[in-house]
């Protein structure tokens, strides 16, 4: 089994950096550490993330919402979105999208678990709801998420042998 990979979207690199080790604690792969669109969208061209943290204002002035609206039209991933920001406008802004989270600073690990463990399973029950088929068998981005003790872990779908 491997980690789920997290996109870290996050301009301010103190708080980049405190998210990376709280997630590597929690024994997830962290993929690259974007602090503007253009930093993402080449990491998104080299690996491809299992969930994305985006923050909301990012540097060069780019729009958080609108790039984790990108993502999740082109590659179909879930979103959390981190921000200092809870006013009415910005939250019903970034409803629009459909995030699977949206996590308020300052936040501890727990927090961060918690809101990465429910956006996974929340966006694998609406995945399993529009699964399409293929040949007889139903696959998700060719793997499955297994839950191992409290936390989701990969699977290949080439990789397994037989399921008991």
């Amino acid at each position: 089994m491997s980690k789920i990979k997290i996109l870290i979207i996050e301009d301010e690199p103190l708080i980049a950096e405190s998210m990376r080790m709280m997630l590597e604690k929690l024994d997830y792969e962290i993929i690259g550490i974007a602090t503007e669109s253009n930093e993402a969208y080449n990491i998104l061209l080299k690996e491809i993330p299992d969930i994305a943290l985006v923050d909301l204002m990012l540097r060069n002035n780019d729009d958080g919402i609108e790039l984790a609206k990108s993502i999740k039209q082109k590659y179909n991933l879930p979103v959390i979105f981190i921000t200092s920001l809870s006013d009415k406008v910005t939250v019903e802004r970034a409803k629009e999208i459909h995030p699977e989270g949206y996590l308020v600073k300052p936040f501890e690990k727990k927090d961060l678990y918690t809101s990465i463990e429910i956006a996974l399973s929340n966006f694998l029950q609406s995945a399993a709801r529009k699964q399409v088929k293929e040949e007889e068998n139903y696959f998700f981005r060719e793997y499955l998420l297994v839950k191992k003790k409290y936390q989701f872990e990969k699977v290949g779908i080439h990789d397994i042998k037989w399921i008991k």
